[in-house]
């Protein structure tokens, strides 16, 4: 079973370039919110994305462009937002774009 869902999400992110997983329990209002924060977050002018723009893979809150710019034989384009979580310390919600704060 684990093989099978994990080629599917293999196929979706190479077809589409993203994948939902369902049933997880997270509500549908935290989710609409999340869609809604990226969208303002890719809204802004250029100047306040760049406050964000950094390839230091140790920054909690990075945003850039073709992560595998350097590295890949071809070039894609796409501009991600990362927002790391992960570690003992909260991250300070003075570091997040403000579209990604929650009031």
């Amino acid at each position: 079973m684990r093989k099978k869902i994990v080629e599917e999400a293999r196929i979706a992110s190479e077809t589409w370039g993203f994948f939902q997983v369902v049933n997880h329990g997270i509500p549908q209002t935290v989710l609409d919110g999340m869609i809604e924060a990226v969208r303002g977050f890719n809204d802004q002018d250029v100047a306040e994305k760049k406050k964000y723009y950094s390839r230091d893979n140790t920054r909690r809150v990075r945003f850039n462009s073709s992560y595998d710019l350097f590295t890949s034989r071809t070039a894609s384009w796409k501009d991600s937002l990362t927002l790391s979580f992960s570690g003992l310390d909260p991250i300070d919600e003075d570091e997040l774009p403000p579209s990604c704060r929650y009031y």
